[in-house]
């Protein structure tokens, strides 16, 4: 069974590695013909004019602004270390190995702009043509799956997503921003719901942990009264008689017992000695008048 289980996972590994060969090679086919048509001055990069003849060619029915074209460059010169981020230029050239996630990053961009275009105008309470900070927070909760958002999430957000850092979101910035905040989201979303089983757990370990105590509470106190009477019912059988045997204590018993019987009848009992003496079930009943 082992030997049958290592070939399966050999096998999905060897299929993983021929389609993400593929898919390089069907990169590397696209790369290529972009910059033999499209690269007319053959830099190897991609200026404004030359990746705005490319989308337009991608998306014929969705040609790119000015504006989108600039923030596509700005976010492909832009330069991300551990420590630091320095900005692109809108200026800038498109490198090769940026090429693919910028066209993504469009082709996405045309196939939601009906949506984010709704929800832009939307947030844009004051007709200002971009979002500043008071409008981003109600846009944070409706896109935040749930999840609580205050000041904190959106100054994050504006400095991340404020590509021309003019402390508002502009409609080029919105998807981007959209993307962010998802992911931020989810993985808060995470963090509140480990943290919610752990409490769950807490919670039902302090339950069973009071249930034990009470009933602890209840059982040794109920011992300790019972060994305490089965320790005082002798002595009471046999006060008054010290060293008197259990025959003595038979005998005493019958005569209070006669004794009784006469004074009942003396009083006008209803029931006679011989229907008390009677083996019957009706010769244990008594009333007295």
């Amino acid at each position: 069974m082992a030997s049958i289980g290592l070939q399966k996972k050999k096998q999905r590994e060897e299929l993983l590695r021929q389609r993400l060969k593929q898919r390089n090679e069907e990169t590397k086919r696209k790369l290529d013909d972009w910059f033999e048509r499209f690269d007319t001055d053959h830099s190897g990069r991609f200026e404004h004019a030359e990746l705005h003849a490319l989308l337009t060619h991608l998306h014929p029915e969705f040609p790119p602004t000015t504006e989108i074209v600039n923030m596509l460059i700005e976010k492909a010169t832009t330069i991300k270390m551990s420590n630091a981020v320095i900005k692109g230029s809108k200026d800038g050239q498109v490198p090769r190995d940026k090429l693919i996630a910028t066209v993504k990053m469009y082709s996405d961009y045309s196939r939601e702009q009906l949506k984010i275009d709704a929800i832009f105008d939307k947030y844009d309470t004051d007709r200002s043509g971009s979002l500043e900070e008071s409008e981003l927070l109600p846009l944070l909760l409706e896109f935040g799956q749930g999840i609580p958002a205050d000041a904190a999430d959106v100054a994050f957000i504006m400095e991340h997503c404020d590509m021309d850092n003019d402390k508002s979101i502009s409609r080029d910035e919105l998807l981007p921003l959209l993307g962010t905040w998802k992911q931020i989201a989810k993985e808060r979303f995470q963090e509140i719901k480990i943290s919610n089983e752990a409490a769950s757990k807490e919670t039902k370990k302090g339950l069973a942990d009071l249930v034990l105590t009470q009933v602890t509470q209840i059982v040794k106190p109920s011992g300790a009264n019972t060994g305490a009477s089965t320790a005082t019912a002798e002595p009471q059988q046999t006060a008054g008689m010290p060293g008197s045997s259990k025959a003595d204590a038979r005998g005493l018993k019958k005569a209070n017992s006669a004794g009784s019987l006469k004074n009942m009848q003396s009083k006008g009992s209803t029931c006679s000695t011989t229907s008390i003496s009677s083996k019957s079930s009706s010769s244990g009943i008594c009333v007295l008048l």
